[in-house]
């Protein structure tokens, strides 16, 4: 059985059942868990977290509605394929709850990525805006063995973009390609103004113990104009 990782918040403000729900719903669409991985029993996952089994049902029920996992009685629970089409819906909602209901315009703009097998495609989120764009990427394509990256996005001033993809969709590629630090294969138009865009990933890179100062200093020596 696939071991899964759960941690629960007494102080989050969200249901424990949403927390459980969601964090399996986070593994598959990651592809931590795979199609046809068996999830632990109601019980023993009730058992092992330290609630009640009324709670994993419910969890567990919320997940086979969604069409990510299916119930078996008498054999378990088991993770159901994933369509391209539903990874992409999937990330897109949970996009548009991350940022309040919806694009703004002049705010925000999410690119979500969604993996068939031997290629990758992007989906733009939120409008685009007449403003000047600060990246822009017209049929960029970067080809790794079987798997091609075919890339068009634009990011207009004041954008933030947010990737979101399982594992090996692009997202690491389209930044190396974005930064200059991998050459596309092919491409009609590409447009970067490196002073303009930053990049923040999901999870710091940077020792704890750095002042803000400190880090600061760090971050300046990437822009010409860091104020």
């Amino acid at each position: 059985m696939m071991p899964i990782s759960i941690v629960l918040s007494a102080t989050s403000g969200q249901p424990i059942y949403a927390q459980i729900r969601e964090q399996i719903k986070e593994q598959i669409l990651s592809g931590d868990l795979a199609a046809g991985d068996p999830l632990p029993s109601i019980r023993a996952l009730a058992r092992d977290l330290g609630v009640s089994v009324i709670t994993t049902t419910r969890a567990y029920n919320d997940l086979a509605s969604a069409g990510l996992i299916a119930n078996m009685q008498g054999k378990g629970s088991f993770i159901l394929p994933t369509s391209p089409e539903t990874l992409k819906q999937e990330a897109l909602s949970r996009i548009e709850g991350h940022f309040g209901g919806g694009s703004k315009p002049g705010t925000q703009c999410c690119v979500a990525f969604d993996r068939c097998p031997g290629i990758v495609t992007t989906v733009e989120f939120g409008g685009i805006m007449n403003q000047e764009n600060v990246l822009e990427f017209n049929r960029v394509t970067k080809r790794y063995d079987n798997v091609c990256l075919n890339l068009s996005l634009q990011v207009p001033r004041g954008y933030i973009t947010g990737f979101v993809g399982a594992n090996g969709a692009g997202k690491t590629t389209t930044l190396r390609l974005a930064l200059g630090l991998a050459h596309p294969d092919s491409r009609e138009v590409t447009k970067l103004d490196h002073n303009q865009v930053g990049v923040v990933f999901d999870t710091p890179h940077y020792p704890d113990n750095l002042r803000l100062g400190q880090l600061s200093g760090q971050v300046a020596n990437f822009y010409t104009n860091w104020d």
